[in-house]
């Protein structure tokens, strides 16, 4: 009766110590879990955070977009009402460098006259 106590008490020893061990395996694997779930946690937060960056990120762009839209739609109507003032001006130069020429060439015919005159002046004098 005895050995057979002690049998039993050695069998009950290593069970209680197994399942000591089997509980130690529990909590450290609970623990893990615990951890892994933490860093899943902080990794969703991360991302969550990122995501919502980005879109305010794309959401400014895109008003920034829309607003060189609209500066260069009003910078390309400025430019077209710009060539229209070149082109104007440089008809106008058009017409005032023909006006130039025309007076040139009425003071070359009036200096010629002028020249003549006072050549048949001097002519007139002398006799």
């Amino acid at each position: 009766e005895l050995t057979e106590a002690k049998k039993n008490a050695a069998s009950l020893e290593s069970l209680n110590d197994t399942l000591r061990n089997t509980v130690e395996e529990f909590k450290d694997s609970h623990r893990e879990e615990k951890m892994g779930r933490t860093l899943a946690s902080k990794e969703l937060d991360e991302t969550r955070q990122m995501l919502e960056n980005e879109i305010k990120t794309r959401s400014h762009i895109g008003g920034r977009i829309t607003s060189l839209e609209h500066e260069n739609q009003d910078l390309n109507n400025s430019l077209h009402v710009e060539q229209k003032k070149v082109k104007k001006a440089a008809q106008s130069r058009k017409v005032a460098e023909a006006n130039v020429d025309a007076l040139q060439a009425n003071m070359t015919d009036l200096h010629k006259d002028i020249a003549e005159l006072k050549d048949q002046l001097l002519i007139t004098q002398k006799e």
